[in-house]
Parts: structure tokens; sequence; C-alpha cells
């Protein structure tokens, strides 16, 4: 599922798009992230339905390059900037950057991962 399906976020710029996280994450010692997502979006079901010492999370583990992505998305820093602080971080071994990151943007959103503030307004 792309962002820009919809009509009126064709004038839209990737790289001027806010993104933030819906969901919670963890950090593991070696610096990765597992991202948290509930197992059950009503809390009834996951009363009823998960045993009591399962985690009432799935954890969605995230690479180093992932991992740093993640930690970047806070709700104010815009995809233009992320990748400038990727492309400063990882150098060359990330490169094409641009398109790196907007493609895992893209999948993000695409898994309810995150969303974007200037999709919401709209």
């Amino acid at each position: 599922m792309s962002i820009f399906k919809n009509k009126k976020n064709k004038n839209l710029n990737y790289l001027d798009l806010t993104p933030y996280a819906l969901h919670k994450h963890e950090l593991k010692p070696d610096g990765l992230v597992d991202v948290l997502v509930p197992r059950f979006k009503n809390k009834f079901f996951e009363k009823a339905f998960l045993p009591r010492r399962k985690s009432p999370y799935i954890k969605a583990n995230l690479d180093t390059f992932g991992s740093e992505t993640w930690l970047l998305i806070n709700g104010k820093n815009k995809v233009g900037t992320i990748v400038e602080l990727l492309s400063e971080k990882f150098g060359d071994s990330v490169q094409p950057a641009t398109e790196r990151v907007t493609l895992f943007f893209t999948q993000l959103y695409s898994n309810n991962f995150i969303s974007f503030i200037e999709l919401e307004r709209k």
C-alpha cells in the first residue's frame, strides 16, 4: 500500500513528511530494536485468549539499519532529515540512502507500524 495512492496525497513530497511510531519498542543490549506489536487490538480478547505467561506483544526484530531508523522516528524529524543522519552515520554502506529509507518507511506504513503527521491532517 503506497502512501501516495490517494489523490489528495499526490502533491506531497516524501522527504517532507514527518513519521511517528504507532507502537512501543524495546532496546536490546546489542543496540538493536524490537518493535512491540500488540497481539490483540481489543483488551477483552487479550484477557480471554492470552495465556497468563505469554507476552501480549509480538516482537518485530529490526536489523542495525532498521533500528537506527526507528530510533530517529520521533514525530519531529522529517524523512529528509532522517536520510541525512543515516548517511552521516553509515556512509557508503547505506547508499542509495533516499531510496532505502523511503522503501523502509513505505513498508512500515503499510504494516501499520508508523504513520505520518501530514497524512493525519488531511
